[in-house]
Order: C-alpha cells, then sequence, then structure tokens
C-alpha cells in the first residue's frame, strides 16, 4: 500500500488519535466512563433493535476521521488534502456536556500541532475547530477541519491507481 494517498492518511490519522487518546474518558448512558473510539469515515450502522429495547449511545465517545478532498495543483510538487474530524459525546449534563466536546477538540489540536507530521503528511494551515449551536442533549457534538500537505500523487507513485485502487489493494 502506497502511503501517499487520500485512505492512507485517513487510516494514519486515525491511528494516531486512537494511540493519542485512550486515556481520556468520558460519561456513558450507563453512567460507566468510557475511552473514545476513533472510526474511519463513518459510524458503523447501528444494529436492529427489537420493539421496546433502548438504542445504547454506545457509539459515545467517538472520533470520525473523514476525507473531504483535495486541492492539487499540477505546477507544483505537493498537494494540500482536506480532512474533517467529528468528534461526540454523552453527557446528561446539559450545562457542562458541551466542555466534553470542546476538552477533547482542544487535546487533538495539541497533539496535531505537536506532532506535525503524520503518514506522509505535513500538518499545514489553521486548524479550524466548532462546536454546534444546536445540540440533541445528552448528545454533544464538534467538529475539526485540517489540511495536510503532501507531495502530489501523480509525481511519485504514478501507475498506483491502477495497480492498487482497483485491484483493491488498499487498507481498510
Amino acid at each position: 500500500m502506497h502511503d501517499n494517498t487520500p485512505l492512507a492518511m485517513v487510516s494514519a490519522i486515525a491511528s494516531f488519535l486512537q494511540e493519542n487518546l485512550k486515556d481520556m474518558r468520558f460519561p456513558s448512558k450507563n453512567g460507566i466512563e468510557k475511552t473514545v473510539t476513533v472510526h474511519k469515515g463513518y459510524l458503523p450502522p447501528i444494529k436492529n433493535l427489537k420493539r421496546g429495547e433502548e438504542q445504547e449511545s454506545d457509539d459515545y465517545p467517538f472520533v470520525i476521521v473523514r476525507y473531504l478532498g483535495e486541492e492539487d495543483d499540477t505546477d507544483k510538487e505537493k498537494c494540500i488534502l482536506n480532512f474533517r474530524i467529528l468528534l461526540g459525546a454523552f453527557n446528561d449534563d446539559a450545562q457542562n456536556g458541551w466542555k466534553d466536546v470542546v476538552g477533547l477538540s482542544t487535546r487533538i489540536k495539541f497533539l496535531l500541532k505537536r506532532q506535525k507530521f503524520i503518514g506522509s503528511g505535513e500538518l499545514t494551515g489553521k486548524i479550524e475547530t466548532a462546536i454546534y449551536e444546536e445540540q440533541m442533549k445528552p448528545t454533544w457534538h464538534g467538529v475539526m477541519d485540517v489540511n495536510f500537505k503532501m507531495h502530489s500523487a501523480q509525481q511519485e507513485i504514478g501507475g498506483m491507481i491502477e495497480d492498487d485502487f482497483f485491484a483493491k489493494n488498499y487498507q481498510k
């Protein structure tokens, strides 16, 4: 697997965050504190429930690393990959639940700025962070937008698309 692709970068960022957030614990619906789970792309599908069963907020707390797109100037050696990091926490406290998301986003921001290089990418530009004004309490959500600079794919890996992508030899 070439590590100079958007898919490889999603995996690298997710692995980095999973490793570096493992000591953070947040409340869950059943009162037990849980560690953050990091997902690539989207949350896994919700299991079907029988009538009368309540959906546990098993997904919370979570971080999702999602590829948004890229800017690849063909006249330059580097391209910019855009990623969105979505954050979710569960907290019954209507006055303080938002603080969990702010704390998580602050930790991620400091981790990214300290590490600077993840996979084959270099953090570049602004780190934009926001929490949603309207929250579906007791779940709390926020978002971060980050960019990584890396060598332009065509210059470095040539036939990767035919060799790897269509052959399904990419990381899942």
